[in-house]
């Protein structure tokens, strides 16, 4: 997925393909097991930890490099896909 720091919209994404965002979900959802919010979450929370690990950018930094909107957000996705918040993520790596 190349547009994963983009602000992407179901409803844009649907109109995009062709189709309604109900059907977009649930086609999406029967193809990867999981919504297109969580699929993407834990895209950026992936890509997050690599930087995390391997440069020396800040939190604040890396929240907005993988295209979340909010630190608050970043860190609520970070814990919820890692079990850890980013901090430690980066503790543990090092």
């Amino acid at each position: 997925m190349e547009h994963y720091k983009q602000k992407l919209i179901l409803q844009d994404i649907a109109r995009h393909v062709g189709v309604s965002p109900h059907y977009l979900e649930r086609l999406f959802k029967q193809a990867t097991s999981e919504t297109p919010r969580s699929y993407l979450e834990k895209i950026r929370v992936d890509k997050a930890a690599h930087l995390l690990a391997n440069t020396r950018l800040t939190n604040l930094e890396v929240c907005y490099e993988v295209g979340f909107q909010s630190p608050s957000n970043f860190y609520k996705a970070f814990r919820h896909v890692k079990q850890c918040s980013p901090n430690e993520y980066r503790m543990l790596g090092s």
